[in-house]
């Protein structure tokens, strides 16, 4: 067996000293804090200490390595997370649109500079998608987004570039066109193309990109109305729209007076006397009768009429109730463009929150309309395959009353009535 290592007062002094020395080379490297844990209490002078102590010695160095290699590692996630944080995304994205805009495709750089504008919204980034805006003639758009960037002069990039930004923010302003809307009703929701821009009675003018414009009106309980302008730079018009109450669904439409058909001259008689004695069929042998016009009973067309309606009310049922079915399937697979730093040409679905854009609320609007159809479309077979139905009875009903009794059948005539203009009817049974 080997000899112990004795301890004295010397040997102690010795090894505070050596405890002392090796602290200082451990803080000098950086890595006392991690090896003080992992440390032994006593440290010996290696060329004096037995060969069971250098091994343990060797351990801690061993020890110490490994807690140097975790430190570098987790020093290398730190920055590899660092370069994934929205800020540097963002400007990966507005590097790759920059190059876009310098080979002159501005069109296919707007997706960049929104997705950096998004990521990271500071005064940089407003100032670039504005920008990039203006030069697609987005005026109205631009000069927002300029006008965000500017309200921060002291930002670095701002100042270097605020010369260039405002004579941009300048002619955006000059290119943009202002309309007037007044009207009525109080309210009234107030639409530009098709984008929801204030109710009746306006704040202040509209702003609008120069070019075509459709403007609508629209409220319940009233007719909607629209207007197509042409807005031309720096244009300033006022147009009046006065919606139109909707009729209630009682009131008679009005028409003008039908003109009523020319009724052959008959013989003056008293065309009264056919009515005084409704007893017994017409007496046509008499001469004192005026000839009457004897209505026809076409229920057997009119229930073919009927039966063609329904069967075309169906199959424009069925027709709608596909298209319902399309345009759901449609709002729910509908993507908008998503772009990041790794896949600038991502596409995500953006139908399914509560802020919808114009294309999702267009689907919408048509599989509701399809929907409505649908119904409507059934409701009205179901009626018109009723219709149908009763007047097929009703035709074999007068069939068979006419072959068994001609004489008891129902009678429909009418004459005209003298002096005075008009017609009388009469039905006998």
């Amino acid at each position: 067996m080997r000899p112990r290592l004795r301890t004295g007062p010397a040997e102690a002094e010795l090894r505070l000293h050596q405890h002392r020395l090796l602290r200082r080379g451990l803080l000098r490297r950086g890595m006392f804090e991690r090896h003080l844990h992992r440390q032994p209490d006593v440290v010996r002078l290696p060329m004096r200490r037995p060969a069971g102590v250098a091994r343990a010695d060797r351990r801690t160095v061993a020890v110490a390595a490994a807690v140097v290699a975790f430190t570098g590692a987790l020093l290398g996630g730190v920055r590899g997370a660092r370069a994934q944080s929205p800020a540097d995304e963002a400007e990966a994205l507005i590097r790759q649109g920059t190059e876009l805009r310098h080979n002159g495709e501005d069109a296919r750089a707007l997706p960049y500079f929104e997705g950096a504008y998004h990521l990271s919204r500071n005064p940089r980034t407003a100032a670039q998608l504005g920008l990039v805006k203006m030069a697609l003639g987005y005026c109205v758009d631009a000069e927002g987004l300029l006008d965000e960037a500017l309200a921060v002069p002291e930002h670095p990039w701002i100042a270097r570039n605020r010369a260039i930004l405002e004579q941009t923010r300048a002619n955006a302003r000059k290119s943009v066109g202002e309309v007037t809307v007044a009207g009525s009703p109080a309210g009234a929701q107030v639409l530009v193309n098709g984008r929801p821009a204030g109710t009746m009675p306006l704040a202040a003018p509209l702003r609008l990109d120069r070019g075509p414009a459709e403007l609508q009106v629209r409220a319940p309980g009233y007719v909607p109305a629209s207007r197509a302008l042409t807005i031309a730079a720096g244009s300033r018009e006022t147009v009046s729209i006065t919606l139109s109450p909707v009729a209630a669904p009682g009131a008679p439409p009005i028409s003008s007076p039908a003109t009523a058909p020319p009724v052959p001259a008959v013989a003056a008689g008293p065309p009264a006397a056919m009515l005084a004695s409704p007893a017994g069929p017409p007496d046509r042998a008499a001469g004192n009768e005026p000839p009457a016009v004897e209505a026809s009973r076409p229920l057997k067309p009119l229930a073919f009429i009927a039966g063609g309606l329904a069967t075309a009310s169906v199959v424009f049922a069925i027709v709608e109730t596909v298209t319902a079915a399309h345009r759901s399937d449609d709002f729910n697979n509908h993507t908008g463009p998503a772009p990041t730093a790794g896949d600038p040409t991502r596409r995500a679905p953006d139908c399914q929150t509560a802020q919808l854009s114009d294309d999702c609320r267009a689907v919408r609007d048509a599989w509701q309309r399809a929907r409505t159809l649908a119904i409507v479309g059934y409701v009205g077979a179901g009626v018109l395959a009723g219709t149908s139905a009763a007047l097929f009875a009703l035709a074999h009903h007068d069939a068979r009353a006419d072959s068994s009794s001609p004489g008891t059948a129902p009678r429909l005539a009418c004459a005209p009535t003298l002096p005075s203009p008009g017609l009388s009817c009469a039905l006998r049974f």
